[in-house]
C-alpha cells in the first residue's frame, strides 16, 4: 500500500513550435482542486530550452504529474527520464491527451512513468494520492 502523498509537482513541457503561449488548463484545474482539498502543489510549465529542474528538486515532491501530448512526446519522455534519475523515489504520473488515447504505448515507451490518468484528472488523481 502506498503512503498518502502530500507534496505534488504538476508540470508540462511546452512545444517550442507553438507560436502562442497558452495556459495548461488541465493541470491548472487539477492543481486548484488538489489545493482545495489540502495538498501542497507546485505548478510549473516550461519550454524545453528554459527547463530548470531546481524548482522541482527543491520542492521535493512525493509525486509528479506530467501532461503529455503526441506533438512532443519524445521530449516529454526525456523530461520523465531526467526527473526519475534526479528523484528516483518520486512517482511519476502521466496524464493529458496522449496517455488518454495511448495508455499502453506511453507505458511501453517510457519506463519512468509509474501511473497513467486517463480523461479528466481531478477526481482520479486525488484518489491516486490517497
Amino acid at each position: 500500500m502506498l503512503k498518502k502523498m502530500k507534496r505534488i509537482a504538476m508540470t508540462a513541457l511546452l512545444a517550442e513550435a507553438e507560436l502562442q503561449y497558452y495556459d495548461e488548463l488541465g493541470i491548472a484545474a487539477i492543481t486548484a482542486y488538489l489545493r482545495s482539498i489540502g495538498y501542497e502543489v507546485l505548478l510549473s510549465c516550461f519550454y524545453q530550452k528554459d527547463l530548470d529542474y531546481s524548482k522541482i528538486l527543491s520542492f521535493k515532491p512525493d509525486i509528479i504529474g506530467i501532461t503529455m501530448y503526441n506533438l512532443y512526446k519524445k521530449q516529454t519522455y526525456s523530461l520523465c527520464d531526467d526527473l526519475k534519475k534526479l528523484l528516483p523515489d518520486t512517482l511519476i504520473c502521466a496524464g493529458g491527451y496522449l496517455p488518454t488515447i495511448a495508455e499502453e504505448e506511453v507505458l511501453q515507451e517510457c519506463d519512468s512513468v509509474d501511473f497513467i490518468i486517463r480523461g479528466e484528472g481531478e477526481y482520479s488523481f486525488s484518489k491516486l494520492l490517497e
